[in-house]
């Protein structure tokens, strides 16, 4: 979305169809919840993203392919993206997002 927090009018229907959210889900309680829109949608997606376990590596760690999602720095896909095969060398928190 990222037109939640710009200037806008309130008590708005919005009628999206069947399209459906993954990642706007906080912009989209902002607009229903505060300034009382009422959005018809498909509803929420759920993407599918690998798991991991947590892992501990002395000196590197590589990167393993993924089937589902993408390694970033930071949560909710941000930060600096990484790749399989990248080699890790120090204490790094990454976050898989889709």
């Amino acid at each position: 979305m990222g037109w939640e927090a710009q200037n806008h009018n309130s008590y708005i229907k919005f009628g999206g169809g069947l399209s459906q959210y993954c990642l706007a889900e906080p912009q989209r309680d902002i607009l229903i919840n505060q300034d009382h829109w009422q959005i018809e949608d498909g509803g929420k997606v759920y993407v599918p993203v690998d798991e991991m376990q947590d892992v501990t590596a002395c000196e590197q760690y590589i990167l393993p392919e993924l089937e589902y999602g993408t390694y970033y720095t930071g949560p909710g896909a941000t930060g600096t993206q990484l790749q399989p095969g990248d080699v890790i060398t120090q204490t790094t928190h990454l976050h898989l997002c889709r």
